[in-house]
């Protein structure tokens, strides 16, 4: 939970933006429920990683997100 804005909102600015939209966006997130994983990565989410999250989870989709391009 942003201040003032969330997630959601973050990602669909950047991926209708010519200039951010190949960016790799990854949710960090407390939520739980399958329904927002899978609302994030039909807005384009290259990774959901849910807190508190191991080290190796984090570098592992960064990774993924890094060999995609």
């Amino acid at each position: 939970m942003m201040p003032e804005t969330g997630g959601y909102e973050v990602i669909g600015k950047l991926k209708n933006d010519i200039e951010t939209s190949h960016i790799p966006f990854i949710f960090l997130t407390a939520s739980a429920e399958k329904r927002d994983k899978e609302a994030g990565y039909a807005m384009g989410a290259n990774g959901y990683i849910r807190k508190p999250f191991d080290s190796v989870d984090l570098f592992a989709v960064v990774e993924k997100c890094l060999n995609a391009e």
